[in-house]
């Protein structure tokens, strides 16, 4: 999970801390990271935090895979 979130800027490590990354221009972030399954996301996304984003993604995958195991 932190791998992903790494990859795709959502968060940064600084001194082995976690740290959410605001970005200025969401719409060049949306560009940038929200393709693929996530595309239809696009007009729903709203926020300079794509850690809450990735988290609360995150949570729903996790469990519509427990809901399919």
């Amino acid at each position: 999970m932190i791998a992903l979130l790494l990859e795709k800027k959502a968060i940064k490590m600084i001194d082995d801390r976690k740290r959410m990354v605001i970005y200025d221009d969401i719409e060049e972030y949306k560009k940038k990271y929200l393709m693929g399954v996530y595309q239809s996301l696009h007009p729903y996304y709203e926020t300079e935090m794509p850690y809450i984003f990735w988290n609360a993604l995150y949570e729903i995958l996790l469990a519509q895979e427990r809901k399919t195991h």
